[in-house]
């Protein structure tokens, strides 16, 4: 990994630069994160305050669709603006602030108020995250797509993630240790707190971004006939139809991730603060993954990665069915770890690879949009568990694991291979 600032690209002071600040950026917002992860820390907040299954199962809902959907609004105004950074800027203020509001009412109000009223008003705050990371995205990955040379984003993602876990594997001890020795609900929300503090760093690593050169003219369309064109991409562009059924799958297989801290705690009878060591179990097997696979990305293309990710999908779900001992959580959050850091390396730049650099922000809206729905399948999930227990949604899960391993193997080509200009930049 060291031989990436051998790169020949970082010759260029610009490209150089803002690879360090993107890098900040995304680890002090990774470390953020790990004070509040959604798949060990906020299950157990919505435990806490009276929520079950269903409720649980709702923090995947919301975050998905609530990032994903509302995509498709802003990437029309994305895509026809020459500079990028300062609706990065906005919107990523108001991505960070609901972390704040979170603090602020679990500390002063979660106690004081009905369970109902609680669950209410955490989902309220989430969602206004959740959007908010919507309204965020298509710029900033526009931003970062453009300012980063092809041949370097897979590394970047990685290197990212890999810094920022390594910090998560810290926040998790502190989790564990202020869930522990803090009552409830300070402890959550010195959670919410610290979160809100290492986003506001990242923000600050933000805002030194340099965009030098603006996007080529690109003339305006109304959104209906924004909305009238993307059929057509979808007809024209088989390999990207193919991606998205796929994608889609993965995200079925997703709906496992809250339940595996809830299964863990209840057959084993494990206090709340386990959390905070299942998520450094977590954050080391970010830090480990990304550095086997992020290189793999970069030198022969992204789809392996998320084909391994939809096998270990499938993998996990047989692990957590059939799991007898304490220690195989261990491995399945380990496991957990390798899907997430494929996802994070692998599937934001294999989007930018099928795509030229116009259609960059209709292609991951248009991606997120599609695929995001069927985590709603958690929904259900969520309602079979009270009835029938979790292994109905780890059978879910598994099912759309297998699915979309199959789809990656037989269906779906490496863009490299086809896409002309991508190939141009890599040859390059």
């Amino acid at each position: 990994m060291i031989r990436i600032f051998r790169d020949p690209h970082f010759q260029n002071p610009a490209i150089r630069r803002n690879f360090i600040l993107n890098w900040t950026d995304g680890a002090f917002f990774a470390f953020g994160m790990s004070f509040v992860p959604i798949v060990t820390v906020l299950p157990v907040f919505v435990q806490k305050i009276g929520g079950g299954s269903l409720a649980v199962s709702l923090i995947q809902v919301i975050w998905i669709i609530g990032f994903n959907i509302p995509q498709i609004l802003i990437s029309n105004t994305i895509r026809h603006q020459p500079y990028k950074k300062k609706v990065v800027l906005l919107t990523a203020l108001f991505q960070r602030l609901p972390w704040a509001l979170l603090a602020f009412i679990s500390f002063f109000f979660i106690n004081r108020i009905s369970s109902r009223c609680g669950l209410w008003l955490f989902f309220l705050v989430f969602a206004m995250a959740a959007l908010a990371g919507a309204m965020n995205f298509p710029g900033w990955f526009d931003l970062i797509s453009k300012i980063t040379p092809v041949t370097l984003r897979g590394r970047l993602f990685a290197l990212r993630t890999i810094t920022g876990a390594l910090l998560g594997v810290m926040g998790g001890w502190m989790v564990k240790h202020i869930l522990q020795n803090v009552s409830f609900p300070h402890n959550f929300s010195m959670l919410f707190l610290l979160a809100f503090v290492m986003m506001t760093i990242s923000y600050f690593a933000l805002m030194m971004l340099k965009e030098n050169e603006p996007n080529a003219a690109d003339n305006p369309l109304t959104l209906k006939a924004y909305f009238r064109i993307l059929p057509g991409l979808l007809a024209e562009d088989k390999n990207f139809l193919n991606f998205l059924i796929a994608d889609s799958c993965m995200t079925i297989g997703l709906i496992s991730q809250p339940f595996y801290i809830l299964n863990a705690m209840e057959k084993f009878h494990l206090s709340p603060e386990a959390s905070g060591t299942f998520t450094v179990v977590f954050m080391a097997g970010l830090v480990i993954w990304n550095f086997c696979f992020g290189p793999v990305g970069d030198r022969f293309g992204h789809r392996i990665n998320l084909l391994i990710a939809s096998i270990v999908i499938f993998i996990n779900s047989l692990l957590a069915i059939s799991v007898q001992t304490l220690a195989v959580f261990y491995v399945i959050f380990f496991l957990d770890a390798l899907i997430m850091s494929m996802v994070q390396v692998s599937r934001f730049s294999i989007i930018a690879e099928f795509c030229g650099t116009k259609e960059r922000p209709t292609y991951i809206a248009l991606a997120n949009m599609v695929t995001s729905p069927f985590i709603l399948l958690g929904l259900i999930g969520g309602l079979l568990a009270d009835s029938f227990g979790y292994y109905v949604v780890f059978l879910i899960a598994g099912f759309g694991g297998l699915v979309a391993s199959l789809w990656w193997i037989f269906r779906i080509r490496e863009p490299r291979q086809y896409v002309g200009t991508e190939q141009e930049m890599i040859n390059h």
